[in-house]
């Protein structure tokens, strides 16, 4: 079977599988957060927490709900980090140095999992499980509860309460994030990814050097890195590395856990809206845009290798690609990896070619919303649907409407402020980055390919992604500072706004569908979205991509 073969058959697969779980998982998704009974684990938890689950939120006290959280987990994180050399568990590890402790902490706290340093040999066994695979639970399920608090601004009407976040936060977790990730660490165990709590053993090559075989909890850490669209591996080479992903099936396996839940939640705002159509069209818009990642990538890394280097002789441009998985594996996930905001990778992103990387800069810089992270990619497209439908009422002259709400000038303003927080956020570091000492000391890539190195930080920072090309020196206290700054902006500003959103559209009271409302379930629609998407993001980040991105590929 020839490569390219394999990769449209993985393809195909990964397609069918997600199809088939979008509305079984989509319709219990729906149904978690719109339960008026509490499981008993969960009643205990609240009484433990002295939470009231039945107090319903304004928006504002929900945004400071998941601040105060926040700021615990990140004052956690980085308080086992400087101290895990005291601690049980430490395997010989040092403390963590202060400022890759606050990138760290930032980093898990934000669902970003951006790695400045090599996990097994940084941090130790408690470190991994209880700061960091914790904040893979956490923060994925953060990520879940503003979507649902977003998507009650839809359903309800003439009301200023969103719902509870302490209950939407427990309940994202039980219900849905452990027993998936229960079922996934089995399914990973079995097909070869190793899970102990054995000692690093020092072995002696046939050479005569000596080599540190480490251990750890890893299963349990790769299917929630990859269920919630975390990213941050237990391992150096994240999931290329073979205690990781050994094998094709593995690397299919956590393609399809990381594009899983993203994928049904539309169903999820379909059932709860009332109008599955509605879930069917925004899905279907995620679809496209991931199916034009993967087939862009895949040409490019397949088609255009290294100047001089028939990229025929090696099935691709094999450079910085694990061999087991070849070019079609490594193409697949890296575009499903930005596509999302988890980050993860199986392959150098920094020796994809210049428009495949181009690509995967792109796909971050689209707000991770085809389908974007777990929670952040449903409220990132709502907000550009929103956007849509005002520019469609602009063009017919008449006021916009969404889901059975008027796209008011206070529902733009937030729309507005949600999107323009990014490129604001990311063109500023970028620009401080390259206009000083500190930040041009660790470009180790001038020219073209450097300012993409540099651009693709930030963007993969502030959109919680995580991946990286590292070639830049990010381990420096420049990059480390100013990257948890980046972060913290990345996730919570966009959140805020995405909540004000909300708010403001629950206070309305719905408005019926009249002969001049724009069908928001239409092919038409579809398209729309799709182009106001790929504008915006286009004219936003042009001169950056023509800067690096085009000029190095063209050159």
């Amino acid at each position: 079977m020839n490569s390219a073969l394999a990769g449209w058959l993985q393809f195909l697969l990964l397609f069918a599988a997600l199809a088939a779980c979008y509305i079984p998982l989509g319709n219990y998704i729906a149904r978690i957060f719109t339960d008026t009974k509490h499981w008993r684990v969960e009643r205990g938890i609240y009484k433990l927490t002295g939470i009231d689950p039945e107090a319903d939120m304004r928006w504002t006290v929900y945004v400071r709900s998941i601040l105060a959280f926040s700021l615990v987990a990140v004052l956690f994180v980085y308080l086992i980090e400087r101290t895990q050399h005291w601690l049980f568990w430490a395997v010989g590890m040092a403390n963590v140095t202060p400022d890759t402790a606050w990138n760290t902490a930032v980093s898990f706290t934000t669902n970003t999992n951006w790695q400045n340093y090599a996990g097994e040999a940084t941090m130790s066994y408690l470190t991994q499980q209880s700061a960091l695979m914790v904040q893979q639970f956490m923060s994925a399920a953060v990520g879940l509860a503003v979507a649902i608090a977003m998507i009650r601004g839809f359903t309800r009407s003439r009301t200023d309460r969103l719902g509870n976040f302490w209950v939407d936060l427990t309940r994202g977790t039980i219900r849905l994030l452990i027993p998936i990730a229960i079922i996934g660490c089995l399914i990973l165990v079995a097909g070869g990814v190793i899970e102990n709590l054995a000692s690093y053993h020092t072995i002696t090559t046939l050479s005569g050097a000596h080599q540190t075989i480490p251990g750890g909890t890893v299963a349990s850490q790769e299917v929630i890195k990859d269920l919630g669209n975390n990213g941050g591996g237990w391992f150096n080479t994240n999931s290329a590395h073979p205690f990781e992903n050994p094998n094709p099936f593995t690397n299919w396996f956590e393609i399809f856990l990381l594009l899983l839940i993203p994928f049904a939640t539309p169903r999820a705002f379909g059932k709860m809206v009332g109008d599955n159509r509605q879930g069917y069209a925004l899905v279907a818009v995620m679809v496209i845009i991931w199916a034009c990642a993967v087939g862009g990538i895949s040409f490019f890394e397949t088609h255009l290798g290294t100047a001089g280097v028939g990229p025929q002789l090696a099935h691709g441009a094999a450079e910085g690609t694990e061999v087991g998985f070849g070019t079609p594996g490594c193409s697949l996930f890296a575009s499903s990896t930005t596509v999302t905001s988890t980050g993860a990778v199986n392959c150098f992103h920094d020796s994809l070619t210049p428009f495949g990387g181009g690509i995967a800069l792109f796909d971050i810089a689209l707000g991770e919303v085809a389908p974007g992270g777990i929670g952040a990619g449903m409220y990132g497209i709502l907000i550009l649907a929103i956007v849509t439908v005002f520019v469609a009422g602009l063009m017919v002259g008449r006021t916009p409407e969404y889901i059975g709400k008027k796209i008011r000038p206070q529902e733009m303003k937030y729309a507005a402020l949600y999107f323009l927080t990014l490129p604001v956020v990311i063109l500023t570091m970028s620009a401080i980055a390259i206009g000083t000492h500190w930040g041009q000391s660790s470009i180790f890539n001038p020219g073209p390919h450097g300012l993409t190195e540099i651009v693709y930080a930030y963007a993969s920072q502030a959109n919680n992604n995580g991946s990286a090309f590292a070639g830049l020196g990010t381990g420096a206290t420049f990059y480390q500072i100013t990257g948890g700054i980046t972060m913290l902006l990345g996730r919570f500003a966009p959140e805020i706004f995405a909540l004000g959103l909300a708010g403001a559209l629950a206070r309305q009271s719905p408005v019926p569908a009249s002969a001049g409302t724009l069908d928001t379930r239409t092919p038409l629609f579809v398209g729309m979205l799709v182009g106001v998407i790929l504008i915006l993001v286009g004219l936003t980040y042009f001169p950056a991509l023509a800067l690096g991105v085009f000029a190095e590929g063209l050159h």
